[in-house]
């Protein structure tokens, strides 16, 4: 079978019905040729128990009157049968009593004992057994012998004829099956010839011509359709290219513009912001000769944090400023200026002049609450600051040594890192929740773990602002984890995460808001394993909040000294 594999669909159902019609043929001659010997045999045992019969009722008269020379004359008759071989007649006794054989045979062709009547074949001769009754007595047994040779003839020429209408047959079969192949054939080849015009030309418009409705015309429609499938795909690839390279094209003209734009701001940044940026850009030649350009980017990221913080709070002090009723003094001073001269009188008859002590008394209380708005907005401004010193010494110290850990207390820091955005919390009406339980101080990086923080808090204050919800609320929780663990947790119940974007959101460079940068989160997860910790989110899912858990090693400064 395994030879047909590689041949011809036309050669191979040529040869199909050839070996068909062969097999058939040949049970059908096998069958032809065992039924006629079948009944060649009975008919020559017939005829020969016919001979038997005759000649035992012609030598019945020898037997009685023991004249074995009329029974052998009888016995003689038998040489017109050129196939009989030998006969003889026994007396009642078993003695042979007459006989004859063929002259190319002797006497040892001859029975060699008596058997019962009938006939039996052996691979030589058939042998027929006949009693010779008188008057219902036994008086005496023929018996004849016949060679095979005309059941071999017959065999024979069965058999050449069975030869003969083979090969005709068989040539018959391959001229008609030549022909008639091509029913099948042609379709198929046809079908293969495009194929290979379609695999070569990658040409998805030429299609199959059907000649039935039977298997092979299934075969091309489905083949026909498979090939319009594939050009409607084609077509589709190649307008999603063309759609795909316009949106490329357009998102390119949006960056521009946005980089213009990003541009426009950044040189419009105040002194302390350019400050900002030549300090980061001295951090990213340090982390460029140190391999720590990551690091500087993790840097940039929580100043960031910070600084939106201090934009916050000069804002508001320059809305106190710019709102102030200072100018109004300016005003009130002129007014009594002019009225040096006559003052009392002025301040005592004078519509104006009465009103100004109450004024200078609304004005004062006004002022003083200004300034300690004023100062309170100063303060956090100045903590910010101190914070932004506290990170980029940290991590010019981080440069120099990884031994940079301090006596911390747990709550102190996560209410410090709260403090660090409370401006901002409260404008976009965010209330916090604390949950700080008292911890014994521990040991470990006070400033990596204030600048986690004050991401994660970050990250919460943009998820609650750009949620739908009234109720925004941020709890940060601290407890024991374990005899070995403590663990902080930021939670809030803003926009949420999807559930398979838990890992991603670690991801260096992977962010969800349009203005992010991506390492905000991954620089919190490495600094936490390089504390010795962990940086784990969960979340039920989008518009049902998040919690980020941060598990630092519980080392407590008891145990240390």
């Amino acid at each position: 079978m395994s030879l047909l594999q590689n041949t011809t669909i036309k050669t191979k159902l040529v040869l199909i019905i050839m070996v068909t019609c062969l097999v058939a043929l040949l049970f059908a001659g096998v069958g032809f040729i065992s039924w006629s010997q079948y009944n060649f045999r009975k008919t020559m045992a017939k005829n020969i128990v016919i001979h038997a019969k005759i000649i035992a009722d012609n030598c019945k008269a020898a037997l009685t009157f023991e004249d074995a020379g009329q029974a052998t004359e009888t016995l003689k008759a038998l040489h017109v049968e050129h196939s009989m071989i030998a006969g003889c007649v026994y007396d009642k006794s078993g003695r042979l009593f007459a006989n004859y054989h063929r002259r190319d045979m002797t006497a040892r062709m001859l029975p060699q004992e008596i058997m019962e009547d009938g006939y039996y074949f052996d691979k030589e001769f058939l042998t027929v057994f006949q009693t010779i009754i008188l008057d219902d007595e036994i008086i005496g047994t023929v018996s004849l012998r016949s060679d095979l040779s005309s059941l071999h003839a017959v065999f024979r020429r069965n058999l050449s004829i069975m030869f003969s209408v083979i090969l005709a047959a068989s040539v018959a079969a391959y001229f008609m099956s030549s022909r008639l192949q091509k029913i099948i054939s042609s379709p198929i080849l046809g079908l293969a010839k495009i194929a290979k015009t379609v695999s070569e030309n990658k040409d998805y418009s030429i299609r199959s011509i059907k000649h039935g409705n039977d298997e092979v015309g299934l075969l091309i429609d489905s083949f026909n359709e498979m090939l319009e499938h594939i050009q409607h795909r084609d077509l589709e690839l190649v307008y999603a290219k063309s759609e795909l390279e316009k949106r490329v094209r357009e998102r390119t003209a949006e960056l521009t513009g946005m980089n213009k734009q990003l541009k426009t701001e950044i040189d419009e940044r105040k002194q302390a912001e350019v400050r900002l940026k030549e300090t980061y850009a001295k951090l990213v030649v340090t982390s460029r000769h140190a391999g720590m350009a990551e690091v500087a980017s993790g840097v940039l990221h929580n100043v960031g944090n910070v600084l939106n913080s201090v934009n916050v709070s000069t804002t508001l002090i320059m809305d106190k400023i710019a709102g102030s009723r200072i100018p109004h003094l300016t005003e009130l001073a002129a007014i009594i200026n002019e009225h040096s001269d006559n003052m009392t009188e002025f301040l005592t008859e004078d519509e104006r002049g009465q009103c100004i002590p109450l004024y200078l008394t609304e004005v004062a209380k006004l002022l003083t609450h200004e300034w300690e708005e004023i100062s309170g907005e100063l303060s956090s401004l100045v903590r910010n600051v101190e914070h932004i010193k506290d990170i980029i010494s940290t991590q010019q110290a981080f440069a120099r040594t990884t031994d940079i850990e301090s006596d911390v207390s747990v709550k102190e820091i996560a209410e410090n890192a709260i403090q660090v955005d409370i401006t901002s919390l409260k404008k976009h009406g965010i209330a916090i929740e604390y949950d700080l339980s008292e911890i014994a101080r521990i040991s470990i990086d006070k400033q990596r773990v204030l600048q986690i923080l004050v991401n994660l808090i970050s990250n919460a204050k943009h998820s609650l602002n750009i949620s739908k919800k009234t109720d925004k609320l941020l709890t940060i929780r601290s407890y024991r984890h374990n005899e070995d663990r403590v663990r902080i947790e930021v939670i809030d119940n803003g926009v949420g995460i999807a559930r398979d974007k838990l890992t991603d959101i670690f991801r260096h460079g992977f962010t969800t808001r349009e203005d992010g940068h991506g390492f905000g989160l991954h620089s919190s997860a490495l600094s936490a394993r390089q504390l010795g910790g962990s940086l784990v989110a969960d979340s039920d899912g989008p518009e049902k909040g998040a919690k980020f858990i941060l598990e630092l090693p519980f080392r407590p400064v008891e145990a240390k000294k």
